[in-house]
């Protein structure tokens, strides 16, 4: 799984998370994207300047992993899938995972599944998407979020071709993902990004479970299709 993350945060921001999706296991990779986050004194501010490269970055990784894969030398060596990688993200990062697995400019053929935590789509960015043309798509998004909607999630959801799985957190903020997710809102986040991965990389058969987990859990709407 390749992460990307939000505006001004690092990969190590979401630890809980990641921790939680390795120990799923997966091989995470969490690049920092230079423009995104500048990390030393004189480099100047964060910027979504750098936008347009940032899924090509994401792919360069993936690349960076299936050669760690074949490398007798590497710790990774027969480890890694290179077939059958998740692009997922978080805001800005959500939105080059997107881009990743779905726009027609950047799309990479080795992503099979795609999640977005509190993103969107950015046609004025990156031209057309594809309408995830048998990519699968989870999308998260929580109501109190100041930066996108429940509508801006949908819009992601609604025209998208199945297999699609919509998870809207009530009550949850911008920054649910950076949470604990031994607590809620944060381990439903984390069971449903689980759940998602295994059913399209290990050929799990359902998720349906996330239905009976997000009406017990009292918050949450999960709407799927099929």
């Amino acid at each position: 799984m390749v992460w990307a993350h939000g505006f001004n945060r690092v990969s190590s921001d979401y630890r809980s998370l990641l921790h939680r999706w390795a120990s799923a296991g997966y091989v995470l990779a969490g690049p920092t994207l230079p423009s995104l986050r500048r990390p030393g004194p004189g480099q100047g501010p964060a910027s979504e300047a750098d936008q347009a490269s940032e899924p090509g970055d994401l792919g360069y990784v993936v690349t960076a992993l299936a050669s760690m894969n074949a490398d007798p030398s590497s710790p990774l060596r027969g480890v890694v899938d290179p077939t059958r990688v998740i692009a997922a993200g978080h805001s800005d990062g959500a939105i080059d995972a997107l881009a990743l697995a779905l726009a027609h400019c950047c799309h990479d053929p080795r992503v099979v599944a795609v999640v977005s935590i509190a993103g969107a789509e950015e046609p004025g960015v990156f031209g057309t998407y594809s309408g995830a043309g048998g990519v699968p798509l989870l999308v998260v998004q929580g109501d109190r979020d100041v930066h996108l909607t429940v509508s801006d999630a949908h819009s992601i959801y609604d025209p998208a071709a199945p297999p699609k799985y919509l998870l809207v957190l009530h009550g949850a903020d911008h920054n649910t993902a950076l949470l604990d997710v031994n607590v809620q809102p944060a381990r439903l986040l984390a069971d449903a990004v689980v759940a998602f991965s295994h059913r399209y990389t290990k050929n799990a058969q359902t998720i349906a479970g996330l239905d009976g987990e997000a009406k017990a859990a009292g918050f949450a709407d999960f709407v799927h299709d099929p």
